[in-house]
């Protein structure tokens, strides 16, 4: 669940000896973007978004066994094609276990700690940064890997965000960043921002 604004949750320390930087180019084209595109591949990559939020809502538990290939492409009334091709793109992502004449299992997760900072452009004032909290609160409702929005403020001439993340490693992490501070723009308007100069820091939360 992710914390309403302005109620702040209490966030693990960090291991700063296990922080990974990143930025733009570390990453291939958001899963968002690819859930518009038109045909077969739209289509697995929506039964991917579904079979991600049932996961984290519980659906499926660390541990269980997802239904046959069958079964799923049956119950969303798509090809065995497709739904093999929507299990992949979750095993890629190390949330799922193909295990060869077992079946699919869901795999341990762990929290990170996202943080983002997005430089000002030059000679523009920023939106508010009550705006930019709504927004990002809102856009992190929507992705279910978020599990909290610890930060969101204008500091120090950038647009700042920290996000506890649930993935299964730290790139994923970062995309279900990218993907929150790319959806806030439908309420806090990123326009004229160059946000391939965003930086990114990522690191696992300690218990």
């Amino acid at each position: 669940m992710v914390s309403a604004w302005p109620a702040r949750r209490a966030v693990p320390a960090i291991d700063p000896a296990r922080p990974r930087h990143y930025d733009d180019r570390d990453l291939e084209p958001d899963e968002g973007e690819l859930l518009e595109l038109p045909g077969p591949r739209a289509r697995y990559e929506q039964l991917a978004r579904q079979i991600r939020k049932d996961i984290y809502d519980g659906e499926y538990p660390v541990g269980s066994k997802l239904p046959a290939e069958p079964v799923i492409a049956e119950k969303h009334r798509m090809s065995r094609a497709l739904a093999n091709r929507a299990l992949q793109v979750l095993a890629e992502e190390e949330l799922l276990s193909q295990e060869q004449g077992r079946g699919t299992y869901v795999r341990k997760r762990r929290v990170y700690r996202v943080t983002v900072s997005v430089p000002f452009p030059e000679k523009r004032r920023p939106g508010s940064e009550a705006a930019l909290r709504k927004a990002v609160n809102a856009a992190a409702k929507a992705e279910p890997a978020v599990r909290a929005v610890e930060a969101a403020e204008l500091i120090r001439g950038t647009a700042a965000v920290a996000l506890l993340v649930e993935a299964a490693d730290g790139d994923w992490a970062v995309r279900a960043g990218k993907l929150v501070v790319g959806a806030a723009g439908g309420t806090w308007s990123w326009e004229g921002w160059d946000l391939t100069l965003a930086s990114y820091t990522c690191a696992p939360a300690e218990a």
